[in-house]
């Protein structure tokens, strides 16, 4: 009790600044559709699917260009005005897309997701390093739970949205939701009073040397950060096997749809309801203990889904998953933040963009794995979890004298 009462109190005392940056992030994936729903719209709106396919995917390369471009931004403009840019451009990218489907250019809907996705994660590096300057160092890892948070409420309640706009045919309506959603996001941001340089207690040792500063990109490959980009990348390889291979065995097994729907559904809410406290009880582990265990329980977690037959164990796995990210992810998250200033919005699109680029080739190596070897793919995505929870755990140490 005592340490959800100190979280909450971390919270509540965030400047008003760390606060507008959390609401940005919810309100901004509130509206958001792009991601989920390209497909479905681009086929009703006339494109083949194959074409639908190439759009979704030229957005998933953007997003993978979208984490050094936004740390790009960051180092030169500031945060503030970085995430101002960033999600101003979405906004107008996406209340484009309706138009760029009406003209049936598979090249130029393509192009606009592109360029979509780009924006859409430049906004990560910038926010992150934001929470970071705001935040004394011993509250970080609270910072950036409430950030998960802000985002996930905003996800749970997005697919809502979307199926009453979709339900009606309302999808013009659905993209201008989605554009004014940033740009909500973005006038809060274009007022936030942010710091311009750290606020409390000075970076760690294990990234504070200014040895390490001077070598500039070159720091990031050290072994200990490498170990820790794997963790970031394997952990995206199998966090979206939930949305490429699950459903998939699901109904190999002749599980109903509701059944994804739920697990999703019980993923989300389970998330939003025990990331704050879970955060708030494990906030004094040593950060490698905490996404050691984290992590392994989450990789663990997927072992479950080879009982697909079994509705209970199925949900139980999801509930386990989301159990295990919500001790880990935090402290993955927000690592970087430790970081010489220097190096810190480098690092915060680098972890970023290991984790989307597993997002990115694990459904496509998943779904062709799991075709050859069925349900035996959910032990080798197992053992892939422990791979990450073992990098993770030692790429989050502290490094000495590192150079």
């Amino acid at each position: 009790m005592l340490n959800l009462l100190e979280t909450h109190r971390s919270v509540r005392v965030m400047p008003s600044g760390a606060r507008r940056v959390l609401a940005a992030a919810g309100i901004n994936q509130l509206g958001s559709v792009m991601q989920g729903f390209l497909v479905v719209f681009l086929v009703q709106a006339g494109f083949a699917p194959r074409e639908a396919a190439v759009a979704a995917g030229a957005f998933a390369v953007g997003t993978l260009v979208g984490a050094p471009v936004g740390a790009d931004l960051t180092t030169r403009w500031g945060p503030r005005t970085a995430m101002t840019a960033a999600l101003t451009a979405t906004g107008a990218f996406v209340a484009l897309t309706p138009w760029a489907a009406e003209t049936a250019s598979p090249v130029a809907m393509t192009a606009l997701a592109l360029l979509t996705g780009v924006t859409t994660q430049a906004f990560r590096p910038p926010s992150s390093e934001a929470l970071s300057r705001s935040v004394p160092a011993a509250d970080a890892v609270v910072a950036f739970s409430a950030f998960r948070v802000s985002m996930n409420a905003g996800a749970l309640l997005a697919p809502v949205i979307a199926a009453a706009a979709i339900a009606r045919g309302w999808w013009t309506a659905l993209f201008v939701l989605d554009a004014l959603s940033c740009l909500v996001a973005a006038a809060l941001v274009a007022g936030a009073r942010l710091p311009t340089v750290d606020v409390g207690a000075t970076a760690s040792p294990s990234f504070s040397d200014n040895n390490l500063a001077r070598q500039g990109p070159r720091a990031l490959f050290t072994p200990t950060l490498s170990l820790y980009l794997v963790a970031m990348l394997t952990s995206g390889i199998v966090y979206c096997q939930t949305y490429s291979v699950l459903p998939l065995q699901l109904a190999d097994a002749g599980q109903p749809t509701s059944l994804y729907a739920a697990v999703l559904s019980i993923g989300a809410i389970t998330l939003v309801v025990l990331e704050l406290p879970v955060t708030s009880a494990t906030r004094h582990w040593p950060v490698p203990t905490a996404v050691f265990v984290g992590t392994f329980l989450f990789g663990l977690s997927y072992a479950a889904y080879a009982a697909a037959g079994v509705g209970a164990v199925v949900v139980a796995g999801a509930v386990l998953c989301v159990a295990g990210t919500t001790i880990s992810a935090p402290r993955l998250w927000s690592h970087p933040s430790a970081a010489h200033p220097t190096l810190r919005p480098a690092l915060f699109a680098a972890s970023q963009a290991a984790f989307g680029l597993g997002m990115a080739i694990g459904p496509v190596l998943g779904v062709a794995v799991w075709q050859e070897v069925g349900r035996s793919w959910w032990a080798v995505i197992a053992v892939v979890g422990v791979i990450s929870a073992v990098t993770g755990g030692f790429g989050t140490r502290t490094m000495r004298g590192a150079t």
